[in-house]
């Protein structure tokens, strides 16, 4: 799959947890999810946008997806975008059409830690939907567009103890995917960042990149101990990849 990612696992048995879970549920995303447990497992595909991927032919209604890493164990937030469709006779030439918004922000969690949160329902996910107004819309979607399509990310590294942004859409029937690497200068210069907070449902605010040591891709003691899994991906050939 060229999905597959780099992953630091704690132990065997999160492996034999893993691929059991796997077997069983599939590890397909199908869209966004307030499962942490199934989070888990779907998180990769989710990220890589195989759903929309996979839905994305001519006629197809446009999409959008924007995921921010602000740290993985700290605060990760989605937002999936999914244009209304033009009024039927309008054939959609030159009609501006709302959307709906749906995003998301959590916390992950080890995957046992997960699972305990599910049954005691004290799963930190937060999510919230809107209506994004045609001229707001019609904005935010140049935006977002704008930057997939110019951005030269090719052979990035994108890695889960750093701060990073995956942006992904499917527009008239064409799928794009790119991701980088935010530092505090690069972060607020994002073209579509002004309008997403503007009507960001979700009250807590995105956090904001914090100066980062150039340190290895490595396991710490401390996220071994806390049975925590980092993750790197490649942006090449218009998917996330692993190495």
């Amino acid at each position: 799959m060229q999905r597959v990612l780099q992953l630091v696992f704690p132990g065997r048995l999160i492996l034999l947890l893993c691929a059991i879970l796997l077997l069983v549920q599939g590890c397909a995303a199908r869209g966004v999810t307030e499962d942490p447990v199934k989070r888990v497992f779907t998180w990769f595909s989710y990220m890589n946008g195989d759903d929309l991927r996979a839905a994305c032919t001519q006629g197809a209604t446009n999409r959008y997806r924007l995921i921010y890493n602000a740290r993985w164990t700290e605060q990760v937030r989605s937002y999936d975008i999914v244009a209304a469709r033009a009024l039927p006779g309008t054939q959609g030439v030159g009609v501006p059409v709302d959307a709906k918004l749906t995003a998301q922000v959590f916390a992950p969690a080890p995957i046992f830690n997960a699972y305990l949160d599910r049954l005691n329902g004290g799963d930190a996910t937060q999510t919230a939907q809107i209506r994004i107004a045609p001229d707001i819309f019609a904005k935010l979607e140049t935006a977002i567009w704008q930057n997939v399509a110019q951005s030269e990310r090719e052979g990035d590294w994108l890695r889960s103890d750093r701060y990073f942004w995956v942006v992904m859409g499917c527009r008239e029937g064409t799928f794009r995917l790119t991701g980088f690497e935010v530092t505090p200068e690069t972060h607020d210069a994002l073209t579509f960042l002004a309008l997403l907070r503007s009507i960001d449902p979700i009250a807590k605010p995105l956090a904001r990149p914090r100066a980062l040591p150039d340190q290895p891709y490595a396991q710490t003691a401390g996220e071994r101990e806390r049975r925590e899994v980092r993750f790197r991906v490649q942006v090449r050939n218009n998917h996330l990849v692993g190495q």
